[in-house]
């Protein structure tokens, strides 16, 4: 947990200097905990599946498809 909140500050960080804000800012804070859910919904629906898709071992088709739910709904 304690990666994932520094990876969560990193991700404000890196999106508050694109934006000229304030990484506690709430647009880069908000931003970040959007990112970082979705990277946990991904990374825990993998770990839970009883068999990965197409032999890949990996997280990142998982995490790749919760951005992209997450993309889907704020885009409709």
């Amino acid at each position: 947990m304690a990666r994932f909140d520094a990876f969560q500050r990193s991700i404000a960080e890196a999106v508050a200097r694109r934006l000229g804000q304030r990484p506690e800012g709430e647009v880069p804070t908000l931003i970040a905990a959007l990112a970082l859910t979705a990277t946990r919904t991904g990374v825990e629906r993998w770990a839970s599946a009883e068999s990965p898709g197409d032999g890949d071992d990996s997280p990142v088709p998982y995490v790749e498809r919760s951005a992209e739910l997450l993309r889907t709904l704020l885009t409709s």
